[in-house]
């Protein structure tokens, strides 16, 4: 579904159609919209995860857990771009 990647611009990065099946991966203009709703869940879950492991996993204060988290979430943007696409495309194409 994405391109390899060299760069990191290339994190976000799409075939036009599948390499297998032909498969086209815009369906229609601003299809990928919905995935953002999709991201917002994933974002919440690697926030609300990060923040629990870091405030009573290790131990760490509020304010050091609210950093974990900004962090976590920052590092997980590329690749939660990825995932809310795929699962965006997924529920529409089998």
């Amino acid at each position: 579904m994405f391109k390899p990647v060299e760069t990191f611009g290339d994190l976000f990065e799409m075939h036009d159609n599948c390499p297998n099946c032909q498969q086209q991966f815009e369906l229609e203009i601003g299809f990928y919209w919905g995935a953002m709703y999709i991201a917002y869940g994933v974002s919440s879950a690697v926030s609300f995860g990060s923040f629990i492991i870091a405030f009573w996993g290790f131990g760490w204060t509020e304010y050091q857990s609210f950093a974990f988290l900004v962090l976590m979430v920052i590092l997980a943007s590329p690749y939660t771009f990825r995932i809310s696409r795929a699962i965006w495309l997924y529920a529409f194409v089998k």
